[in-house]
């Protein structure tokens, strides 16, 4: 079984994932998280195969960039 978590933002965010993770094997689970640095830490010390993306939240954003948002995530994968 594979699994794929979206974990970013703050520790708040990202370590709870991360135990919940821990539970299953590590070769099924794979995290999306932001390009932010403490991020990357994390991700790297956990050992858990990681994709960074270079994303953002919504707060303070227009609310075209809101509506826009899942297209380009859409077309980073293509």
């Amino acid at each position: 079984m594979k699994i794929a978590i979206f974990a970013a933002g703050t520790g708040g965010h990202i370590y709870p994932a991360l135990t919940i993770a821990k539970e299953f094997d590590k070769k099924d689970i794979i995290f999306f998280a932001s390009s932010r640095e403490l991020e990357k830490k994390i991700f790297k010390d956990s050992k858990f195969k990681t994709v960074h993306l270079n994303i953002s939240g919504f707060r303070g954003k227009s609310l075209l960039k809101k509506l826009v948002w899942p297209l380009s995530f859409f077309f980073k994968f293509i």
